[in-house]
């Protein structure tokens, strides 16, 4: 594509400087000034060409870049995972911020300066923002105060962790890498899922939208998978209730 580019631009300067030797001649006048026009539409477009080139190598070099740690191959473990470390619910968001992550309230009844009582508990519903990817990805968690006194809701503890990397039943461009298992990742299918975690305890299936949702669960634990026929592993949420 560049060299072609740049044969295009050699033939677009010899021809304007043929051109505007005639400048007794109208009609070549006008032609050497298209010509212009036209080598400056293809310097234009080579640059967009090389912006869009080297935003897509950064967007790569993020994923390329994450190499999350082996993880419980027991998925009651509610160990995953992400980016570039592993986390094992409960934990505390301080964690997932040192990633660049922050909770956004916007869409919920809560915020940051919301305090939660002993014991109490929010629903999994607080989304995770990151500008390292798509403003679509779903990523939302929940809080509870396993302390015995009145917290902050940013110092409790992370009960619920999900991620959905498809939205409006498309697959998003730039998500992060999201490891359960010991192994099952972003397109897994269904065999090789119910290969490492068995049959799921109950199955939801979207025939219209070509998706199964694996519901798996043990004691007060909860695993959802949601998994599409073509992209595979699209959506994974983990609970400890």
């Amino acid at each position: 594509m560049k060299v072609k580019k740049i044969i295009a631009l050699i033939l677009c300067f010899v021809m304007v400087l043929s051109l505007t030797s005639c400048n007794d001649n109208e009609e070549k006048k006008e032609e050497a000034e298209n010509g212009i026009q036209g080598l400056q539409n293809i310097e234009k477009a080579t640059k967009e060409e090389e912006k869009i080139t080297d935003k897509k190598g950064k967007e790569e070099k993020i994923l390329n870049e994450q190499n999350p740690p082996k993880v419980s191959s027991n998925w009651a473990d509610l160990e995953y995972g992400f980016e570039n470390a592993s986390y094992k619910l409960p934990f505390t968001i301080d964690a997932l911020k040192d990633s660049g992550w922050k909770a956004d309230f916007s869409e919920t009844e809560v915020n940051q300066y919301t305090l939660l009582e002993a014991g109490e508990k929010v629903a999994g519903n607080i989304a995770l923002k990151n500008d390292n990817y798509d403003d679509k990805l779903q990523v939302k968690v929940g809080f509870k105060n396993d302390q015995e006194e009145r917290i902050n809701i940013l110092e409790a503890d992370v009960w619920s962790f999900e991620c959905s990397i498809i939205y409006g039943f498309k697959k998003l461009n730039k998500y992060p890498v999201m490891v359960i298992g010991d192994g099952i990742t972003w397109g897994a299918k269904k065999e090789e899922i119910e290969e490492k975690f068995g049959k799921p305890t109950r199955t939801y299936e979207a025939k219209e939208h070509k998706y199964v949702k694996y519901t798996y669960k043990k004691e007060n634990k909860n695993m959802d998978l949601i998994i599409y026929e073509e992209e595979g592993l699209t959506g994974i949420s983990l609970r400890c209730f």
